[in-house]
């Protein structure tokens, strides 16, 4: 009868955290970049540089770093279908949370290495 109610305690403490971990926001303190290098902004001398766009998120705003532009907004992350709902309804966009890429705009995006 014990080992019966200790092992009903440990399922159900058990449930408890892995359903906190799956509404955990995978997004929040987190910085991508984009893939590839993109097009930057314009030099001086008139020539382009390219660079790796970035998405950073913290609590339920993101700031975009795309061109020579800083997007920030508010977002919502929708932990059942991946989907990233931004303020901004120009912005499309998705995480594949088994991968860790983030789709924002048709451009892929991987976090950085030093974001936790």
């Amino acid at each position: 009868m014990r080992l019966t109610f200790l092992i009903g305690v440990s399922l159900m403490i058990a449930a408890g955290m892995s359903g906190a971990q799956e509404n955990a926001n995978p997004l929040d303190g987190k910085r991508f970049l984009s893939l590839e290098k993109l097009t930057g902004g314009d030099r001086p001398d008139g020539t382009v540089t390219q660079i790796h766009w970035v998405v950073h998120f913290k609590g339920k705003s993101f700031s975009w770093r795309h061109h020579d532009v800083i997007v920030n907004g508010t977002y919502e992350f929708d932990a059942k279908t991946g989907a990233v709902k931004t303020d901004d309804k120009r912005i499309n966009a998705s995480f594949d949370a088994k991968t860790g890429i983030l789709t924002w705009n048709r451009h892929k995006y991987q976090a950085a290495k030093d974001a936790k």
